[in-house]
């Protein structure tokens, strides 16, 4: 990250430094980080409730036994590899739109 070497003095009404402090908070992010993303034209996302996560866990679960069956089965050759290596990416790519969805920031328009 970049050395900051710049002070700058933003005067806010209570409301506003209030509704700052609490859309930063629920990004998990300082005010400064959130004024920062701002800026350079991304919007921070609110951090996930933990559903969110226990769903995420899960679906990683889910993926880490498919991965086992499909080395069991290209082991001993009960089913084409190619069939569960398709699932296993239908996982993949379900927990990388949740991440996607939920946690990485967005560019503003």
């Amino acid at each position: 990250m970049s050395r900051k070497e710049l002070n700058f003095i933003l005067r806010l009404s209570y409301e506003e430094k209030e509704k700052l402090e609490k859309k930063a908070e629920t990004c998990g992010y300082s005010m400064s980080e959130y004024i920062r993303s701002l800026i350079n034209g991304i919007e921070p996302r609110e951090k996930p409730d933990k559903e969110f996560y226990d769903v995420l866990k899960e679906i990683r679960r889910i993926g880490v036994n498919l991965n086992q069956l499909a080395r069991h089965v290209n082991t001993f050759g009960y089913a084409s590899n190619r069939d569960f290596r398709e699932l296993y990416d239908e996982v993949s790519n379900l927990i990388l739109d949740m991440k996607t969805e939920y946690l990485y920031p967005k560019k503003l328009e």
